[in-house]
């Protein structure tokens, strides 16, 4: 049988392949390497940030890849709302540097997914502390 999108393995269609940076990025350079044009191509190498100035180009591959990840996240998260109905869920990981590349276009889409009103209002927001997550575990490790 086949694990399908919340396999955690890599390579393939599964959730880690669609809807993280690294995955993001695999998955460009394969299609890239199929034939697939993108603007991507010149760069010897790239990273989640190159391939936002990609989609803000215009860049159709790089386009088509980010909303397949934004996608796999929002449905995942309507999932989630329908199962535990949470009071709020919060986001981060490398796609949520910037609210307006990730966060924004997701919580958008399982708003207009959500068909129960109440959960639809559900906050979705961008984690607070960031970066400076690490430093409060460590500093909780050592206290």
């Amino acid at each position: 049988m086949e694990p399908g999108h919340f396999a955690g393995k890599s390579g393939g269609n599964n959730l880690n392949e669609l809807a993280s940076g690294p995955g993001l990025i695999r998955r460009a350079k394969h299609s890239i390497a199929a034939g697939e044009p993108s603007s991507l191509a010149t760069l010897p190498d790239f990273n989640t940030h190159e391939l936002f100035a990609a989609v803000a180009q215009g860049d159709a591959l790089a386009t088509s890849i980010l909303e397949d990840g934004r996608n796999a996240i929002a449905g995942l998260l309507t999932t989630v709302l329908f199962a535990l109905a949470p009071h709020s869920i919060v986001l981060a990981g490398g796609l949520c540097t910037q609210n307006e590349w990730f966060v924004d276009p997701v919580r958008d889409r399982v708003r207009e997914w959500m068909p129960i009103p109440e959960l639809a209002r559900v906050p979705i927001e961008r984690a607070a502390l960031w970066d400076k997550a690490v430093l409060y575990g460590a500093a909780e490790l050592v206290s």
